[in-house]
């Protein structure tokens, strides 16, 4: 109790030096020497690659030009070890803001590269995962024995373009969903795929008002790439498409997305038809199984909006809305007088 009555005696003070200050009293200032005023800077300073490591990326490249694997996978694995957090600028192909450019952390940017291999440099990919893929299976073994999401995450985020990076991604979406982490659920297994269900704000016009597809085989250009996600999209996943998509729909559901569910269900008809598994613990054909789930869901009640404020505007929309009372003057709710005691002697 002693140490809130001085911190509330400190703030008047502070708060009266301040109109003194604005008032035009620079001895007072000067007497209780006030802190310097901060001025931002208008321009935004990012921690962006430095030369020598633009230098490096330059010689990969060159590397890769002359397909020289090794010397290329050996440079690049050591420089996303050494500069991984430095950030280099990625544009992203095909984004509606002409001119938008994304930074990324070097690691990220070099996982990106690496996936670019599978189908034009596949030797440089597989000594890459030949230098790697011991240590990631340990990794993985470790997490999904532990039940630890944050090993998890720490696989995906060292190792996703390993042989078992598809693994630690299917895995890692089991893992976010069953602790009600939807986004993040979606985000892993949207990696899996390039024809994973990217849900209807990414889906282009044509002549029906959807995207179009045929069956899992028949991936054609247009299809490929409509997903735009955090990480890179594994190349040659093991993971049945049907299964990333039946689980992509559940994640709707959940989350209360009822309407953007219907519209992927409609899509995963037509992709997958008939195709069945097992999806939150019942067995059978997935469309089955999901219009049941739609339907049930219809009675359910909405999820609890979550009480953090993560980031500007409480979400990445920034139109999120506070549910509940906000205790602008920040007053305690209760207080209690704390027993007092003599000190032993």
């Amino acid at each position: 109790m002693i140490f809130m009555v001085l911190r509330l005696r400190s703030s008047t003070c502070w708060l009266g030096c301040f109109f003194l200050w604005a008032s035009g009293v620079p001895a007072v200032a000067q007497q209780f020497r006030i802190p310097q005023r901060v001025e931002f800077s208008e321009a935004v300073q990012l921690p962006e690659a430095d030369n020598p490591t633009r230098s490096r990326l330059d010689t990969i490249e060159r590397f890769l030009e002359a397909q020289q694997w090794d010397e290329a996978i050996e440079t690049l694995d050591r420089l996303m070890d050494v500069a991984g957090e430095q950030l280099v600028p990625m544009k992203d192909s095909g984004s509606p803001q002409e001119g938008f450019v994304r930074y990324v952390p070097l690691r990220v940017y070099g996982q990106f590269r690496l996936a670019a291999l599978h189908g034009s440099a596949d030797e440089a990919l597989a000594m890459y995962r030949s230098r790697v893929d011991g240590p990631a299976r340990a990794a993985l073994q470790e997490a999904l024995d532990s039940q630890q999401v944050e090993r998890l995450r720490a696989v995906v985020d060292e190792y996703v373009l390993s042989s078992v990076g598809d693994q630690a991604l299917f895995h890692l979406g089991e893992f976010e969903l069953n602790r009600g982490n939807f986004g993040r659920a979606r985000q892993a297994w949207q990696q899996l795929h390039p024809r994973s269900l990217p849900g209807p704000e990414h889906w282009t016009t044509v002549s029906e008002g959807r995207m179009s597809a045929g069956s899992d085989a028949e991936a054609s250009a247009a299809d490929v790439g409509r997903v735009r996600t955090a990480g890179p999209i594994y190349p040659d996943t093991r993971v049945d498409l049907a299964d990333i998509n039946a689980r992509l729909v559940l994640v709707s559901l959940l989350e209360g997305s009822a309407e953007r569910a219907e519209e992927e269900l409609e899509q995963f008809a037509r992709w997958h038809g008939d195709r069945a598994g097992t999806l939150a613990g019942q067995t059978g054909p997935y469309r089955e199984l999901l219009d049941r789930m739609l339907e049930e869901s219809r009675d359910w009640s909405p999820p609890c909006p979550p009480r953090d404020w993560p980031t500007l505007g409480g979400a990445y929309t920034r139109n999120r809305l506070a549910r509940g009372e906000v205790d602008v003057a920040l007053e305690p709710i209760w207080t209690v007088a704390l027993p007092q005691r003599a000190a032993e002697s």
